[in-house]
């Protein structure tokens, strides 16, 4: 029987994605079908090139600088764009092509550049929004057609997982193509039914407690909330569309601060591990 296992985004929450993989590791539990969003699909991407959990976290605590790295340009830029034509022009504080050259450096290990490279069948979710459409790009074609999706093959992993990861005001959006991706937790932060599209007789949906909020002047803290309530119900959607939906409670977490790394992962762990007589016997 096959598993598809679907990894939400969460920011730098998504570590604990890395200790949930491991708990199903050491449960004697195979992936055969994978999906990420947002934080989600890089931690997905790195599974799916066969890198080991410690390996994945060692690699991120290792270019966290680059996927956080504010650049002083643009925001100097829209300074002056702003005094001289009333208009702050700004994209992002960070670089979007940090997480590109990341992933490119890390793939190149594994001598990956293409995501149909990739053994596993995955998928990575992220939004248009030229279209408003959701797009997922894909490891294998699939006989499959939704007038609401545009479906993407053939596509460097880098770009996806960028793509994917371009949170609105904080990274610049991902150009490809046609296309002007955002985060895909915009609209699909829980990439279940995809996993059932590609295949998998069984789904596990691997998702984040909402965190406690308390109105605060801070447009980040703001926007995130923003987008946490314009996911929710597709998330909730997606949980009951999942044979079994766990929610890691990493709630207080920083969603762009790496001090709680370890924590993190050990959160992700122990969750699963709590979970494993229901996942033990989803795949019965």
């Amino acid at each position: 029987m096959s598993l598809g296992v679907a990894l939400a985004g969460g920011g730098l929450k998504g570590l604990a994605h890395i200790g949930a993989l491991k708990a199903l590791e050491d449960l004697g539990i195979k992936i055969d079908y994978l999906s990420g969003t947002s934080s989600g699909s890089i931690f997905a991407s790195f599974y799916a090139m066969e890198y080991t959990t410690d390996e994945i976290k060692e690699k991120t605590m290792e270019c966290y600088k680059m996927l956080t790295k504010i650049e002083k340009r643009p925001i100097f830029k829209a300074g002056f764009s702003y005094i001289t034509s009333g208009v702050a022009k700004i994209e992002g504080l960070v670089p979007g092509e940090n997480i590109e050259n990341l992933v490119k450096e890390v793939s190149k290990d594994k001598n990956i550049t293409n995501m149909n490279q990739i053994k596993i069948p995955y998928a990575i979710a992220t939004v248009d929004t030229i279209s408003t459409k959701e797009c997922i790009f894909l490891s294998k074609r699939i006989d499959i057609k939704d007038d609401d999706i545009d479906y993407i093959y053939d596509a460097p992993i880098a770009t996806a997982t960028r793509a994917s990861m371009s949170f609105p005001g904080v990274y610049t959006p991902c150009q490809y193509g046609k296309y002007n991706f955002i985060d895909g937790g915009t609209k699909d932060n829980l990439p279940v039914k995809i996993l059932k599209d590609m295949g998998a007789d069984k789904t596990l949906a691997l998702s984040f407690r909402i965190d406690d909020y308390e109105p605060k002047e801070d447009i980040l803290a703001i926007l995130l909330r923003t987008v946490d309530i314009f996911s929710l119900k597709d998330v909730r959607k997606a949980q009951k569309e999942a044979d079994l939906a766990i929610e890691i409670d990493a709630r207080g977490a920083s969603l762009l601060e790496i001090d709680d790394a370890d924590k993190l992962v050990q959160t992700g762990y122990d969750t699963i591990m709590n979970k494993k007589e229901e996942i033990l016997k989803l795949m019965k």
